[in-house]
């Protein structure tokens, strides 16, 4: 049996940040989270809010549908 697919937004995450050359500590120290946030949105447990969103599209300079739409 196959896991459960993670969602669009936690592969995008990580994808963006490791293609910054940032920690998950960086990332959280940026977006004023904890490193635990970071890495529960990117293994796909919790959903980032709405401010984490737009505070990531601005940060990664993308738009908050790329991060999650497919």
């Amino acid at each position: 049996m196959k896991p459960p697919e993670r969602p669009a937004y936690s592969v995008k995450i990580k994808a963006l940040r490791t293609a910054k050359g940032w920690t998950q500590d960086s990332l959280a120290m940026k977006l004023y989270v904890s490193k635990s946030m970071v890495v529960r949105w990117e293994s796909g447990t919790a959903e980032p809010t709405a401010t984490n969103l737009i505070n990531m599209a601005k940060i990664f300079d993308v738009s908050i549908d790329y991060i999650i739409k497919e």
